[in-house]
């Protein structure tokens, strides 16, 4: 409108504005657009476009998109463009990168932004938090921080959800061998880490090259294990120098008493008496 001064974000700080929503799930990233042109005083009125990719089955793009849609009504100037990667999410973002058009944002594993970070392709968050006097950093749990944090300090994600890890067991395999169940033995007090291990032992059937029944899957999620007991993976998450899977000694803390189960579950061809699920993190990206 000539005459009048209407203000139009640059990318970054529409960027910026998406890191001050981190509640929309959404979260901020570098996008290196100039300034959106302007003559004699008048800036011409443009919609800056953000894309973030994410993970996950349908339902997770339909969640996604109404937060998108609410971000955009309190912020009209700029449009969330979701990029739905179903299948093979990380090595399609991998390859995106590679080939210079990664998404301006986008979710990550937490143990993949270390990768990232040291590549320096990932955008600091911290120019942001510190512009915007309403965030409260202190919200942000201490460790995912520390995990989604590069060696100086920047934080390069927000955290934007997460999942418990769950232990589930099959009752019919303990029924037909004869064992108490894990939450009978919980209830009796007596679910340790001893009677997880004779439990497991007790409905293994077979054995190596001839595997029918493995007591217990975990699906290589040793931090479990080890954060139960009191333990860490690493001396240090974002620059390790030691991995604490070798030590033999117990830390002070350590409980004797297992993982509570959380699920009874009967299945007619399980592999694992004993398994857990897990999942999740998220990030940005940083661009000339």
């Amino acid at each position: 409108m000539t005459g009048s001064v209407s203000f139009t974000p640059t990318r970054r700080q529409a960027l910026a504005t998406l890191a001050a929503a981190a509640g929309s799930g959404l979260l901020a990233a570098c996008g290196g657009a100039q300034q959106a042109g302007q003559s004699g005083g008048t800036a011409r009125k443009e919609t800056v476009t953000i894309q973030f990719a994410h993970w996950g089955t349908p339902d997770y793009y339909e969640r996604n998109r109404a937060r998108a849609d609410d971000f955009e009504k309190q912020y009209p100037g700029i449009k969330v463009d979701i990029l739905h990667i179903q299948d093979d999410f990380q090595p399609k973002i991998l390859a995106m990168f590679v080939g210079g058009t990664p998404p301006d944002t986008h979710v990550l594993d937490m143990p993949k932004v270390q990768a990232y970070a040291k590549r320096e392709v990932l955008l600091s968050l911290n120019p942001f938090m510190k512009e915007d006097k309403k965030f409260d950093a202190k919200i942000l749990q201490k460790k995912a921080v520390d995990i989604m944090s590069d060696p100086k300090g920047n934080l390069l994600g927000m955290p934007s959800g997460g999942s418990p890890n769950l232990f589930y067991y099959n009752r019919d395999m303990f029924k037909s061998a004869g064992v108490p169940t894990p939450y009978e033995l919980y209830q009796q007090g007596k679910w340790t880490w001893q009677t997880f291990l004779d439990s497991a032992r007790a409905v293994t059937k077979g054995g190596p090259g001839n595997w029918q029944t493995a007591g217990a899957g975990h699906e290589a999620l040793h931090r479990l294990w080890m954060n139960a007991n009191g333990a860490e993976e690493f001396d240090d998450y974002r620059a390790p120098k030691r991995i604490n899977y070798a030590t033999t000694t117990a830390p002070p803390n350590a409980s004797t008493t297992a993982i509570p189960p959380i699920s009874r579950r009967s299945s007619s061809s399980p592999t694992s008496a004993i398994s857990t699920r897990s999942r999740r993190s998220t990030s940005p990206r940083k661009s000339g």
